[in-house]
């Protein structure tokens, strides 16, 4: 990802024109990683956010539209943030010269010493990333990671930037260019000599750097001709002029996949530009956006592996039951074995080890060989193995209501584990979250993703080729707000049969729907469902006015009844005609 120092010279100086002369209102620490300054310019009287990441993969400062949840209690850095920084004017945004390290002066008024400055620094810098507070005499106040060892990051100690990877910048002559091009390995191929010595390039810009030399970016530095290091200084040249006048892009595979991102279009053959509004804007639509979703990612694989979890443990302890239920059955023997003794016990000396009596019980008349305690009676032994029918009698009960409570702890989680195969928003997976936290699941003092509130998330919608709506819950919570409270009485309703999955309604819009819309609908509840793999899905539906939830059930169980059966089988091309990513 080219976010590298060329890229930064030119965004600070964006980021500068519209932030000098702001005043910070208000800071936050919503991830680990992030921070948000809110920023008041008075001309012309708007409202920024100003967001700076030090995530290791994702690290950038941008400004950003939305609002992100925060915690309940600000960290303690966000506090000392607070207290140096409110109220303060932005001064300058700059970059420290070819490192992606990017410093925010910031006025502010202190009680001791009246106006003075402070500096927030972010060093975007993979996993050494940092956003760090100096004083005006760079003394580090605190930093957002703390560290001792060769570089020490710590209040009270002077700021030294990070080592430099190269001690050349690109800004070299044609005869130190040569210089450099003609001791590097004979086979080591342009764009990465260009980038691995020199300060602030990128693959990326060293990729396009080669082409606008004139050389194939692979070729290998021992076959590039005497003129290799001025064709490059003249090439770097008319780049430094562009970066005067940026034009914003995204750059796009030949399958229209945003790749990148740059301040200038690239001439490279195999990318596409799409031109963008300001460097903002690309950086939304590229860091910002594979942030967001990295970490949607992480929290629906971290849930994913948290369901899979307990539903091994469940297949293991039903296995385990069933075991011990077979083992139940056993007790019509113990049963036998009393009443034979009971009527033959006047034929049975006290003191045997066992007796063979002949089995009234078998069809074919043959006799049973039963163990006898030898300090019992006949009648006591008799007696005992009563007892031992009777509880086990008792316990298979016991044992079939555990297995039943099991089975429906295994469906439930199936059912939450299905809805966790479909791309998801962070909304949907706090809802997940604090439905798994009311199951027990997960800790309640666990907040990955939910927040002090979470935000309601929506239905899928999706039109029926007839034109009708219909909406698909996108989990459990959602199925009862769906079902229980959107829904009209003559809305449709449709569910998987005994199947875990999404509840279904086909919107009542007073015009009725045809054979066509039903199918559709009933592919959309065999799709998102347990069930999407197989053949003749089973699936019911009935008017909304004859489901019911059952007081005290789990969130997402509903009776209904009655109710017709629709088979199909899931239709992938039908599916995507109605939108469905079913790749």
């Amino acid at each position: 990802m080219p976010y590298d120092a060329l890229f930064i010279s030119g965004f600070v100086t964006e980021l500068n024109e519209k932030l000098r002369n702001g005043r910070v209102e208000q800071i936050y620490h919503p991830l680990k990683d992030r921070l948000e300054l809110e920023i008041y310019h008075p001309y012309p009287g708007v409202n920024l956010r100003l967001l700076l990441s030090a995530h290791t993969q994702f690290a950038r400062i941008n400004l950003t539209g939305g609002k992100t949840e925060n915690p309940m209690h600000p960290s303690a850095f966000c506090m000392l943030l607070r207290k140096h920084l409110s109220g303060g004017r932005i001064l300058n945004v700059d970059q420290t010269p070819w490192e992606r390290i990017i410093n925010i002066t910031i006025e502010v008024y202190a009680t001791e010493k009246g106006l003075c400055q402070k500096r927030l620094v972010l060093e975007a810098l993979g996993r050494r990333s940092n956003v760090i507070l100096l004083e005006e005499n760079n003394t580090i106040i605190d930093a957002l990671k703390r560290t001792i060892g060769e570089r020490e990051i710590f209040p009270g100690y002077s700021y030294v930037p990070p080592s430099s990877p190269s001690p050349y910048s690109p800004e070299l002559s044609a005869d130190e260019l040569q210089i450099i091009l003609d001791r590097v390995p004979a086979k080591k191929p342009l764009f990465e000599t260009l980038y691995s010595e020199l300060l602030g390039v990128s693959p990326f810009l060293g990729r396009e750097w080669s082409c606008r030399a004139g050389f194939d970016p692979n070729t290998s530095a021992g076959s590039l001709p005497d003129d290799a290091g001025e064709r490059l200084k003249h090439a770097w040249f008319k780049i430094m002029e562009e970066k005067k006048y940026p034009k914003p892009c995204l750059v796009l595979n030949d399958s229209g996949k945003i790749m990148d991102f740059y301040l200038f279009e690239p001439t490279q053959a195999s990318l596409i530009p799409e031109p963008v509004s300001d460097l903002n804007q690309a950086v939304l639509e590229t860091l910002h956006l594979w942030e967001e979703n990295a970490k949607i990612n992480s929290a629906q694989t971290r849930l994913q592996r948290i369901i899979g979890d307990r539903i091994n443990k469940l297949q293991t302890k039903l296995k385990k039951q069933h075991e011990e239920l077979c083992a139940a059955e056993d007790a019509q023997v113990y049963r036998i074995r009393g009443e034979l003794l009971s009527i033959h016990q006047n034929s049975i000396v006290k003191g045997q080890p066992q007796v063979e009596l002949p089995n009234y019980y078998d069809p074919e008349g043959k006799t049973i060989i039963i163990p006898l305690r030898m300090d019992l009676s006949p009648i006591e032994n008799a007696q005992a193995y009563f007892k031992k029918y009777q509880k086990s009698k008792k316990g298979r009960k016991a044992i079939a209501h555990q297995i039943q409570l099991t089975t429906d702890d295994l469906g439930y989680l199936e059912g939450i584990q299905a809805m966790l195969t479909d791309s998801m928003r962070i909304e949907e997976l706090a809802e997940i979250e604090d439905e798994l936290k009311n199951y027990g699941l997960i800790s309640r003092h666990d907040n990955t993703t939910s927040k002090s509130k979470s935000p309601v998330s929506t239905p899928r919608r999706f039109i029926s080729s007839e034109g009708i709506a219909i909406d698909v819950g996108r989990n459990n919570l959602q199925n009862d707000r769906l079902t229980l409270k959107i829904a009209s009485p003559r809305d449709t309703w449709l569910h998987t049969q005994n199947i875990p999955g999404s509840h279904i309604l086909i919107r009542d819009d007073g015009q009725g729907f045809g054979e066509s819309t039903l199918l559709e609908a009933a592919n959309l509840a065999a799709w998102f469902s347990k069930a999407r793999n197989s053949t003749k899905v089973p699936v019911d539906y009935t008017m909304r006015r004859n489901v019911r939830k059952p007081a005290g059930s789990r969130p997402g169980f509903v009776l209904y009844e009655p109710f017709q059966t629709i088979i199909v089988t899931p239709n992938i091309e039908l599916l995507k005609r109605l939108g469905v990513d079913a790749s």
